[in-house]
């Protein structure tokens, strides 16, 4: 795209971040700095396989782009799966876990960057997702409903900070299965090679 032009369209938003990613950076900076490279070479690599394009990661924090909610909602998933395992080589207390947003909406690109409501919406949704869950917008969920094999949670209208109109958010139910390698209550990601 030439600098300066500007193109809307439609795109399913993938948004993440890491909870309590500034703890974990005060208590162990390079451990964590090396831990994230690799999440963030794992999750180049599974918006890729999934037909999407990461489109910022700074930080703790990404944004993905994709053109259909189904590939976002399942590279979501995946991203889960894989930050698990590479969990498995490190404490308890130093795992990387993601909370994720996903609205599907109309954005404005310039050059490789997203802005616009669509892109806003899907970090508030963010921010209301349990750690390694995901919360998605009703436009999401009318989209992939009865196509995937998952059950959601309907949390009503929300109203999103700086958001001037309510969203109908709905929570993914997560196993909950025990498991030793998450921390206490956090229900595990399901496992890679369960995903549709």
């Amino acid at each position: 795209m030439d600098d300066g032009i500007l193109e809307r369209r439609m795109s399913a938003l993938v948004s993440a971040d890491v909870v309590g990613y500034s703890r974990l950076i005060a208590e162990d900076e390079i451990g964590t700095i090396r831990a994230l490279g690799a999440c963030r070479k794992n999750i180049r690599a599974l918006v890729d396989e999934n037909a999407g394009r990461l489109v910022d990661f700074v930080g703790d924090n990404f944004l993905a782009e994709f053109p259909d909610p189904l590939d976002a909602l399942r590279c979501a998933r995946r991203i889960h799966a894989s930050t698990k395992a590479l969990n498995r080589n490190i404490s308890v207390s130093r795992h990387l876990i993601f909370r994720i947003g996903i609205h599907m909406g109309p954005v404005t690109a310039q050059d490789d960057r997203l802005y616009g409501d669509g892109v806003n919406i899907a970090a508030r949704l963010e921010s209301l997702a349990n750690p390694g869950g995901i919360c998605i917008s009703d436009v999401v969920f009318n989209r992939i409903q009865g196509k995937l094999e998952m059950d959601f949670t309907d949390m009503g209208s929300r109203q999103l900070k700086n958001i001037p109109h309510a969203v109908n958010a709905y929570q993914l139910v997560l196993p909950q299965r025990p498991d030793p390698e998450t921390p206490d209550g956090i229900p595990a990601p399901p496992q890679l090679d369960s995903l549709p």
